[in-house]
């Protein structure tokens, strides 16, 4: 988006005045780095301050465990969280509440998937190629770079030869690129931002249920429900679009969420 639109855009949000309160705490894992993390948040940040009429504090940990125990510690009103790291939560701290807000929906599906990848110039064609092969993945809590296509290897009886741990899919994908690793993990968004550079991908993880959002109980049940109900009306907005598209190419709205939508994902990361 143009520089001039998207400010344009936030001055149309933040055109009322907030009520004078303490931010809210709008905290965000690192999946990419903290510079454009902010800006595809940037928007759907002045939204919501309009909505709620609140100032928020946009919170970036430094990984992703920080990221979960910032929320289990109530250090945050609200978050965007990965599918492992929410499951890891339910599963870890079953007595913490935690009050789902949304997911995202991109095109007309609110799941995604991951790919496992090596060059072009690359001999392997199946996982079963990577026995004994270095591995990259990206942080050990994220979905798509680390958990789910560790359970594939681990289905397929893969045994590395080395494995390392890189922090992010865009990372990983360099790796492979750079021939430090025979292969890697990373999320389908990434391996189409890649692929024309040379990547190939070997194997396509099972449909994992979106991103989402959650509030912890530091946020009030009014404020939640308000909150829950501007994330699911976005999509019905004059400039919903511009904000979507911002936080994440083809992101069309943001929808219904419930707990179940992630049994699949227990079954893969605690079941086997």
């Amino acid at each position: 988006m143009p520089r001039f639109s998207c400010l344009f855009i936030i001055l149309l949000l933040l055109s009322f005045p907030t009520q004078a309160q303490s931010p809210l705490v709008f905290a965000v894992h690192p999946y990419l780095p903290a510079l454009e993390i902010k800006q595809r948040f940037s928007l759907l940040i002045a939204y919501l301050s309009r909505q709620l009429q609140r100032d928020i504090t946009l919170h970036i940990a430094s990984d992703y465990q920080t990221h979960l125990q910032n929320i289990i510690s109530n250090k945050v009103d609200f978050a965007f969280i990965g599918p492992a790291l929410y499951v890891q939560l339910t599963q870890r701290f079953p007595q913490y509440p935690i009050y789902l807000l949304a997911k995202l929906q991109i095109g007309d599906h609110a799941y995604f998937q991951g790919k496992i990848v090596v060059t072009m110039k690359s001999p392997y064609k199946t996982l079963q190629d990577l026995q004994n092969k270095r591995f990259a993945f990206g942080d050990k809590n994220s979905t798509m770079s680390h958990l789910v296509p560790r359970s594939m290897l681990q289905q397929a009886g893969i045994q590395l030869h080395i494995q390392h741990f890189l922090g992010s899919h865009n990372n990983v994908a360099l790796a492979v690129l750079l021939g430090k690793y025979d292969a890697g993990a990373i999320k389908d968004e990434v391996f189409r931002l890649y692929q024309a550079r040379g990547l190939r991908a070997i194997a396509t993880t099972p449909k994992i249920s979106e991103h989402l959002f959650i509030a912890t109980p530091r946020l009030s049940q009014k404020n939640r429900q308000h909150l829950k109900q501007s994330l699911l009306n976005l999509s019905h907005k004059k400039y919903a679009a511009s904000i979507l598209k911002y936080i994440k190419p083809h992101l069309s709205a943001l929808v219904a969420v419930q707990n179940s939508d992630y049994d699949n994902l227990r079954t893969l990361l605690f079941n086997n």
